[in-house]
């Protein structure tokens, strides 16, 4: 990662093992009952399943990055976008898939892919919508973080996501 993607990106605030520098970057944590949490998940291993320590900046450059890769029909970052799973049917056109790593949604307003992700307290979301190559990236210290997550995808990219919806009990369904 080091090699093909953070150091080429300057993304020096990231990495998948606790580095002590993170330490004096980190915000507390706010439990669901609004009480503060100091835990803090340090990882000393690397982890199949993901665990990235990043920062707003960090995760930002990737979401250009990564943006700019499938913009320019880069065959890689297309692959890695391709719907291999389907999530959920919505009829009307409006289908959400897993690919390779993303949350990928078909709508007739066009095609978005995101990605979230949460270490107690701490929650990220990313979102990149492909039509109109806007994209926004948060990073949370709630447990409640996520529930800003609608209001975000209709205000800055100014339609109703299909993420918005979604749970993991939508694999269920």
């Amino acid at each position: 990662m080091e090699e093909e993607l953070w150091g080429p990106l300057d993304m020096n605030h990231s990495s998948y093992i606790w580095r002590d520098e993170f330490t004096f970057n980190v915000a507390d944590g706010h439990r669901a009952d609004q009480t503060l949490g100091r835990e803090i998940r340090r990882l000393e291993r690397e982890y199949a399943e993901g665990g990235v320590v990043t920062t707003i900046d960090d995760l930002a450059k990737f979401g250009e990055y990564v943006l700019a890769q499938i913009t320019a029909g880069n065959e890689l970052y297309l692959s890695m976008v391709e719907p291999q799973i389907d999530i959920r049917d919505y009829g009307e056109g409006k289908r959400m898939s897993w690919s390779l790593g993303w949350g990928v949604e078909e709508t007739p307003a066009g095609a978005s892919i995101w990605h979230t992700g949460a270490a107690g307290y701490f929650q990220a979301f990313i979102m990149l919508d492909l039509d109109s190559e806007k994209g926004f990236a948060i990073l949370v210290n709630s447990e409640n973080g996520q529930q800003i997550k609608p209001d975000l995808v209709t205000d800055l990219l100014g339609l109703n996501h299909l993420s918005t919806e979604y749970s993991p009990s939508a694999l269920s369904r």
